[in-house]
């Protein structure tokens, strides 16, 4: 399997004919390195367009018939003293895929904190690591901290395949449904444009990307219900997204900030 297009965005590509998971590859190859005192370079990355068992937020499995969509991997270095860009990566790499999808013709827009929704349906979701590492004994120990987002992107797949996979395709959608034939490569390497173009950014902390990130969030202005970390759920109106990059919810008169939660939009909020 060859993409040469992300290829020339991305020299450290590795694209793999099938793979259980691209993320258990990069993963590995990060923890190898940085344990040998080699970090990986930045942009590293792993792709294929058969990925048999990659798993998204809460364990859920993903897979996809052979072709049909684009399993991708990317390694990303965030400097010891840019720390409070952690929570922010995987939101930039969420506005990074809408901008992507929007220069194919593909008007997408990101439910906080990961997912890519086309008129309320799924077209990608994203799930970013934080890769502990160890390094062997007498080797350096880094400062920076090694990232992966995971990205997995619906290309090619009909109603009949998400309805295979026991998905409603009333809810899941593909680039080829929306009327979008693009190849695996067109996709990642405007993806991976995107992403150099904002985490370049982001490191330089160009306000601009975070207006960028908040432009791209469509669960701003709706009415949500969070279900939080123990099962509790929070049902009010997403107002926002603070400093931080946490979402905040109006419910009850109060403002919650929230880092972690399950997402479901109710409907826009009353204007």
């Amino acid at each position: 399997m060859e993409f040469p297009l992300s290829s020339a965005e991305s020299p450290n590509l590795i694209a793999l004919d099938h793979v259980d998971s691209t993320n258990t590859v990069l993963s590995d190859m990060i923890r190898t390195q940085w344990a040998d005192g080699q970090p990986t370079e930045a942009f590293t990355t792993v792709a294929t367009l058969d990925q048999r068992g990659g798993r998204g937020r809460l364990d859920r499995v993903w897979q996809a018939p052979r072709g049909s969509a684009l399993a991708v991997s990317i390694a990303f270095v965030v400097p010891a003293e840019d720390v409070d860009l952690l929570p922010w990566l995987p939101l930039i790499c969420g506005a990074a895929t809408q901008q992507a999808m929007q220069q194919l013709g593909v008007h997408a827009g990101v439910k906080w904190p990961n997912d890519l929704l086309i008129e309320g349906r799924k077209v990608c979701g994203i799930l970013s690591e934080l890769v502990s590492t160890t390094p062997r004994p007498g080797r350096q120990v880094p400062t920076d901290l090694p990232v992966l987002v995971g990205f997995g992107i619906n290309l090619m797949q009909t109603a009949a395949d998400f309805e295979a996979q026991g998905l409603d395709p009333r809810t899941v959608t593909s680039l080829a449904r929306e009327g979008v034939m693009v190849t695996g490569d067109v996709m990642l390497q405007h993806l991976l444009a995107r992403l150099r173009d904002l985490w370049a950014r982001a490191l330089r902390h160009d306000s601009s990307v975070f207006d960028a990130v908040r432009d791209a969030c469509v669960t701003v202005g709706q009415r949500v219900r969070v279900m939080l970390p123990g099962g509790d759920a929070l049902v009010g109106v997403a107002v926002g997204l603070d400093a931080g990059g946490r979402l905040m919810v109006e419910a009850g008169g109060t403002t919650h900030s929230l880092s972690v939660g399950d997402v479901i939009h109710v409907r826009p909020a009353a204007r």
